[in-house]
């Protein structure tokens, strides 16, 4: 049938053949019948793959396909309105639809699944003999994409993805996704700081109209610091992008270009007036927002010391709900916090699977354990009750801590770790050009954790 036709043409290459006159006839309907977006219904019950069930989508008789290729919608609201109800489409183990955002989470593996639930068509596809290549993809639903462990990308409906050069082969149509990327060759001043990831097709750029937003989380002890974004094309040279403000350890910016992504910092050039040459020092570029220059404290010896004070905001916070089988960093932070809750079995269960993006099983658990520990209504789910209650601790994860970190406790006093005698301790950051000096992020961590670390001048 028709989907089983679609999806052995996206995943047996050797099946090309056989799927070329059903492409052939759907180009001709679309000649024919001029654009629209396909009257795609992807399920979201029932067993995998094409058959009847519940999910959301388009009406039958809407869309150039009239919905024959990506599934169709039979009860609900009217043919031309996207939403839920029973009808024939595609279901996929890895794609889920989240209703409280109305939008599709999945990953960048999961191209071949989005195009036959119709949330993604195939544009400027040429099934001459030996050809078969497409020039480009267009989302027709909102799509919150995981890219590696670290990346999403938010693509709003409408948004078209260009190839930014020749053709590519429909065998390649999932896209590259990877936070495991090198990051050499930077501009002068320029130094990598945070995260980067690899987004689109390694062989080519992209063209993406409108902006998408890509989101790369770079850790909270980045919190309110202002990153540069650097971009690169394959095959061409890292340059600025943008810049963004880190919260709640997260970079958040929009682009138009894809493939490779880094946050970094970035010292200023100086020339030296005194025998030429140049050297570098750092401009405005404290990853520490500052109230005061320096505040007046007392020693461990009695003796008044001056230390650099930065008052932030502090802890994790979550702005949106979160269920079984989301899929983003969110889930990631939240995982990380109900291991470091411990509140029962389930929490321990958690940490042996160790920390991932996706909402399953183990973190509803672990999440129905915590809510009933601290009197919250055992839901599962990270509902509004629940996102008050923890965003109102201040929660910070510690990190561990070794000689050189920057760290800081409520207080906002920032402070450099030492080793003496064998021994972790602690004296304060003096001044703003000292500061300035060390070039590193201040991690925020708890004061039972600060105390342990005696105070030294």
């Amino acid at each position: 049938n028709t989907m089983k036709k679609w999806q052995d043409y996206f995943r047996k290459e050797k099946a090309i053949t056989k799927a070329i006159p059903l492409i052939i006839i759907m180009v001709a309907i679309a000649l024919i019948f001029g654009s629209g977006i396909w009257a795609q219904f992807m399920r979201i019950t029932g067993d995998t793959g094409e058959g009847y069930g519940y999910g959301y989508g388009y009406g039958l008789g809407f869309g150039w396909d009239s919905g024959a290729v990506a599934g169709h919608r039979l009860t609900g609201d009217a043919a031309d309105v996207y939403g839920y109800g029973y009808g024939f489409g595609y279901k996929s183990d890895s794609v889920t639809y989240n209703a409280t955002t109305s939008e599709y989470e999945a990953t960048v593996d999961d191209v071949t699944d989005l195009i036959l639930g119709g949330q993604i068509s195939v544009d400027g596809l040429d099934v001459s003999p030996g050809s078969t290549t497409f020039t480009g993809l267009t989302f027709n639903a909102p799509l919150i994409l995981a890219i590696g462990d670290i990346g999403e990308a938010e693509i709003a409906s409408g948004t078209t993805f260009t190839l930014d050069g020749d053709p590519l082969s429909v065998a390649d149509i999932n896209f590259t996704g990877s936070d495991g990327i090198t990051v050499s060759g930077l501009p002068t001043g320029y130094s990598m700081e945070g995260g980067a990831i690899q987004f689109g097709y390694a062989t080519m750029g992209i063209t993406v109209d409108p902006a998408i937003t890509i989101r790369i989380d770079v850790g909270s002890e980045y919190d309110d610091t202002t990153l540069r974004v650097m971009h690169k094309t394959p095959g061409g040279d890292w340059e600025l992008l943008t810049t963004c403000v880190v919260a709640d350890g997260i970079c958040e910016f929009e682009t138009t270009q894809l493939s490779d992504f880094a946050t970094a910092t970035y010292t200023a050039p100086h020339t030296s007036s005194g025998g030429g040459g140049t050297f570098f020092y750092p401009v405005s570029t404290s990853t520490v927002p500052l109230t005061s220059p320096a505040s007046t404290v007392i020693g461990s010896d009695g003796s008044s010391q001056t230390g650099v004070v930065a008052k932030i905001s502090r802890g994790i916070k979550f702005k949106k709900d979160l269920k079984y089988k989301a899929q983003n960093l969110d889930v990631n932070l939240l995982q990380r916090f109900l291991i470091a809750q411990n509140k029962g079995k389930n929490a321990k269960a958690l940490a042996k699977n160790g920390v991932t993006k996706y909402f399953g099983r183990l973190t509803e658990s672990a999440l129905k354990e915590y809510q009933t520990a601290v009197g919250l209504p055992a839901t599962g789910v990270l509902d509004s009750a629940t996102r008050e209650y923890i965003n109102a601790l201040n929660y910070i994860i510690n990190p561990v801590v070794t000689s050189g970190m920057l760290v800081r406790g409520s207080d906002g006093r920032v402070y450099i770790i030492k080793t003496v005698n064998r021994k972790l301790v602690k004296s304060y950051v003096a001044t703003l050009a000292e500061l300035k000096k060390y070039k590193k992020a201040v991690v925020d961590i708890t004061d039972d954790l600060l105390a342990k670390y005696p105070l030294v001048k």
